[in-house]
């Protein structure tokens, strides 16, 4: 059937050739019935409260597109602030996570807008802000990742379990050609920043919202608090 599908974008091409010249993305993914094993840190299987989500990591302080990120750089609450969404699924299974099969799907199309500041926006979602800049600024290779988490809003912010993983070959395309798909499949995962990925599906872990640590200038300052009380005594 794949061969098939191959063979009709292929004739479609040549019967249209500004097809050729067509900015666009398709990236479907998810995992299937022989990866479905989906973990939550106590090994009972994940619910309806989780959420599945696919993006990038970028610093946007800037402005779009930013610069790569790498969230193994921040605290787990500090991840949502670097987040450049590309699609998300939730329970019930028509939105993408199923589960009594135990597994999530989705598919979405990344296209480049024909009006305002030419960013990329996702089909389908009326007002979407720009998730990707202009493809003249985003050649691709972004790293994309799968967040699975049990936050009340998507990018996990609030979550109390959540796992965050990739691998090498999840990247993000140069979307100012045609491409065939991108196809991201759980199964090949094998990278976690947080939670584990599995032979046959993935397991979260147990985050904490931190607080983040003392300066130094602090630390110095309390002990020297400390010795002066000390010493009046």
């Amino acid at each position: 059937m794949r061969i098939t599908s191959i063979l009709s974008l292929f004739a479609a091409l040549v019967a249209f050739p500004s097809l050729r010249n067509a900015h666009g993305q398709t990236v479907t993914w998810g995992n299937d019935l022989l990866s479905n094993t989906l973990l939550n840190s106590s090994g009972g299987f994940l619910d309806e409260s989780f959420k599945f989500e696919i993006g990038t990591f970028a610093d946007t302080t800037g402005g779009q597109p930013g610069t790569p990120y790498d969230p193994a750089l921040e605290s787990y609450s500090s991840l949502q602030s670097f987040w450049k969404p590309i699609d998300f699924a939730v329970a019930p299974a028509d939105a993408g996570w199923n589960t009594t099969t135990r597994t999530f799907a989705g598919s979405v199309n990344l296209t480049e807008t024909a009006v305002g500041s030419n960013l990329a926006k996702i089909d389908g979602i009326p007002g979407s802000t720009d998730l990707f800049a202009d493809p003249d600024l985003v050649p691709g290779g972004e790293q994309i990742y799968l967040w699975v988490h049990n936050g009340t809003l998507l990018s996990g912010g609030d979550a109390t379990e959540a796992g965050l993983f990739t691998t090498d070959s999840w990247k993000m395309k140069n979307f100012e050609v045609l491409t065939f798909p991108v196809e991201l499949n759980v199964s090949s995962l094998d990278q976690a920043l947080y939670g584990q990925s599995l032979k046959n599906g993935l397991q979260t872990a147990v985050v904490s919202q931190s607080v983040p640590e003392p300066s130094v200038a602090t630390l110095f300052l309390f002990a020297g608090v400390a010795l002066l009380g000390r010493r009046r005594r």
